[in-house]
């Protein structure tokens, strides 16, 4: 089988996180920092002797090797066990009973071919292996009209996964790593459906991306299931996002999901985007939950905070997709406040971000938190570039920042 290699953005929530979560807009776009996975078979004279399947997460300096007898036996043991239900993990929301006993076996695995050090010691790689797997035993239920006898012939010798998007920080790592591992799996065992069908929420296929929309579909469709591993219940903006590419206002709610694409951000202004990692990972997971809380606890002050996040995201599409002026960055700014005051009522602050905040603040500039929060990223808009004096202060309390390369190209298949 030909190597495959996909590619994925990460992504920047500009307004209305964790309302998202509560079927309410918001405006995400994708960052030109991307996560690269690629899938090979090895020539038997490269094989050698070896009869296993390597996996390697270049960002966590970790590598964990599958005899491909075992491995296949397990996914096919598995699968036996629970193929009745699988097809529930292709609901609109895969169903968390079936995903987590099939996760609860998957793990137990991945950590029998680890030490017990790098499983404490790298969860969030431990993870990322697992959820591989998951999509591996995706592709074994997909193939299994094939021979028994031959599928574990198809087993690649090598997963390699490296990004460039900073890990834990609220910028989309794990919306792109499943985006790119489904991409790189689907093509590589070629498991496209030919009865799925393309939707006017999706945009017009991009030539650079060798993917048809159909087939974006489908990468999104699993991706989604992989970012149910990582954060329990997610909106599904991030994998979206980072699949389909763009500037994106997005909504699901019960009637559907709703997208509109926007064409270039800040075309035509020297508006810039300033990102600051507060150093401090993201707790997406117990962020998202600790607001769900909220929300079933004091439901209607949560459902004031909700509402008027919704108006801030729709307000900021509307000035994000008309012509800029002169007074477009104030009024972003002002809702950039409003939306942060949101948050902190929320309750998904802390104090590294409130720091940089106070910083921003200094000079002249205001900013929120992006993602899940309790630490993870901080954003600003800008015009030009940042005052010397700013990002040496920002240095100087060990802030690291960059300006926000945009880009409106989603999942791509480099090869």
């Amino acid at each position: 089988m030909p190597a495959r290699t996909c590619s994925s953005p990460g992504k920047v929530i500009l307004f209305g996180e964790h309302s998202v979560v509560h079927e309410k807009s918001a405006v995400v776009t994708s960052i030109d920092l991307r996560t690269t996975v690629t899938i090979r078979s090895l020539t038997r004279h490269d094989r050698g002797d070896s009869d296993k399947m390597k996996i390697e997460l270049r960002d966590f300096s970790t590598s964990v090797s599958f005899e491909k007898q075992e491995l296949f036996l397990f996914l096919r043991t598995l699968l036996r066990s629970h193929k009745s239900k699988m097809m529930q993990l292709f609901f609109d929301r895969p169903d968390a009973g079936i995903l987590d006993t099939l996760m609860e076996s998957i793990r137990t695995f991945v950590s029998s071919n680890l030490h017990k050090d790098e499983v404490s010691a790298h969860y969030n790689a431990t993870n990322s292996i697992s959820c591989i797997l998951l999509f591996l035993l995706l592709a074994v239920y997909r193939l299994d009209d094939c021979p028994e006898t031959g599928l574990d012939f198809c087993l690649p010798d090598e997963i390699v996964i490296s990004s460039r998007i900073p890990i834990g920080c609220g910028l989309g790592t794990s919306g792109a790593f499943c985006c790119s591992v489904s991409g790189c799996i689907l093509s590589f065992y070629d498991l496209w459906s030919s009865d799925e069908h393309g939707s006017e929420t999706q945009p017009k296929e991009d030539k650079n991306s060798r993917l048809s929309q159909t087939q974006k579909i489908e990468i999104n469709k699993w991706a989604f299931i992989g970012e149910c591993v990582f954060h329990a219940r997610p909106s599904g903006v991030d994998n979206f996002v980072s699949c389909f590419g763009n500037i994106v206002k997005y909504r699901q709610a019960p009637t559907g999901l709703t997208a509109e694409f926007g064409g270039k951000i800040f075309e035509g202004s020297d508006i810039k985007l300033l990102v600051v990692n507060t150093g401090k990972p993201r707790q997406t997971r117990e962020m998202v939950e600790k607001v769900r809380s909220f929300v079933e606890t004091e439901n209607e002050a949560a459902r004031t905070i909700l509402s008027e996040m919704n108006e801030i995201s729709n307000r900021a599409w509307d000035l994000l997709q008309g012509a800029f002026g002169s007074d477009t960055k104030g009024k972003l700014d002002a809702l950039v406040v409003q939306n942060q005051s949101c948050l902190e009522k929320l309750g998904v602050s802390s104090p590294e971000i409130r720091s940089v905040l106070s910083i921003l603040e200094k000079f002249g500039h205001c900013g929120k938190l992006t993602g899940g929060g309790g630490g993870g990223c901080v954003i600003c808009f800008i015009e030009g570039d940042p005052a010397p004096e700013l990002s040496a202060t920002l240095d100087e309390h060990g802030f690291m920042w960059f300006i926000a390369p945009f880009t409106p190209f989603g999942t791509i298949l480099e090869s």
